[in-house]
C-alpha cells in the first residue's frame, strides 16, 4: 500500500502550476533566487502569464455563456517545464490496470505522481455528469490504500481528497489524448530561469497586443477589452 506518508503539501491552486509547485515543495527543490519552492506566481510567469480573453457560447441544450479568460492557454504546461529545463518521465496506456500498476510502481519510488483526469468525472467537483462536456488537468496521487480503496490526491485544496480506484481510472481514461498519462519530472535547471522569466514576459506582452496564435485580435489582450466594451454599449453588434 504506498503511500508517502510525509506527503502534506495542499497549497497549488491551479490545475497546472499548483500540481507542479505541490510535487516540488514535497521533494524540496528550491528556487535558486528565493531558497524556497518554486512558487506558482513565478511558474505562471513562466507558462505565459496572464491575458485577458473572452469567449461566447450558445450550444443547443445549454444555456448561453460568456466565459472570460485570465491566464495564457496556449500549452502552458508544457511551455513552463520546457522552458525551466525539465526532464519529464511520461507513460500512457490504453489499459485501466496497467495505468494503476505504473501509478503504485511511482509511489514505491517515493515520488508523488501528476496524472491527467477529466474534472467532470471527479466526484469531489461536484459537477453533474455530462456528456457533452469535459476537460481534462493534472492532479497530485501521493498515495494509494488498496485494502481501503483509497487514492490520495492533491488537487486545488487546502486538504487531502480522496477516490476510490475506480473514480481515479474513469476520471484519467474519459479523454483519449491523456488517457491514463502520468508524469513525475526533475529538477528544474536554475541556468535557464533568466531567460524562461523572459521568454514568459514575453508571451504575455505579445497576448495583450498582439495577434493571438490562434482565434481572432477581437477575443484577446486589449483589443478585447475594446470589442467586449463596444458589444456590452451596443448589444445589436
Amino acid at each position: 500500500m504506498p503511500r508517502l506518508s510525509d506527503y502534506h503539501h495542499f497549497d497549488g491552486r491551479h490545475w497546472e502550476t499548483g500540481s507542479v509547485h505541490n510535487v516540488y515543495a514535497y521533494t524540496e527543490i528550491s528556487a535558486p533566487h528565493t531558497g524556497h519552492p518554486y512558487s506558482e506566481a513565478l511558474l505562471l510567469g513562466v507558462s505565459g502569464g496572464i491575458t485577458f480573453g473572452y469567449f461566447v457560447f450558445a450550444y443547443q441544450g445549454y444555456d448561453p455563456q460568456c466565459n472570460l479568460l485570465t491566464r495564457n492557454t496556449f500549452d502552458p504546461f508544457d511551455r513552463m517545464l520546457s522552458r525551466l529545463g525539465v526532464e519529464q518521465q511520461v507513460t500512457r496506456t490504453a489499459s485501466p490496470d496497467r495505468a494503476m500498476a505504473q501509478l503504485v510502481a511511482t509511489l514505491e519510488e517515493g515520488v508523488p505522481a501528476i496524472v491527467w483526469a477529466d474534472m467532470w468525472s471527479l466526484p469531489y467537483n461536484a459537477l453533474d455528469s455530462d456528456k457533452g462536456m469535459w476537460g481534462s488537468f493534472p492532479i497530485v496521487v501521493y498515495g494509494y490504500d488498496a485494502d481501503a480503496d483509497r487514492v490520495h490526491i492533491a488537487d486545488r485544496a487546502a486538504t487531502p481528497l480522496y477516490l476510490t480506484r475506480s473514480e481515479l481510472a474513469m476520471a484519467r481514461g474519459r479523454i483519449k489524448k491523456d488517457k491514463h498519462r502520468l508524469l513525475t519530472v526533475d529538477a528544474p535547471d536554475p541556468e535557464k530561469l533568466p531567460s524562461a522569466v523572459h521568454q514568459g514576459i514575453d508571451d504575455c506582452v505579445k497576448l495583450f497586443t498582439q495577434k493571438p496564435p490562434r482565434g481572432t485580435a477581437n477575443n484577446f489582450g486589449l483589443q478585447a477589452y475594446r470589442h467586449l466594451g463596444a458589444c456590452v454599449s451596443k448589444p445589436t453588434l
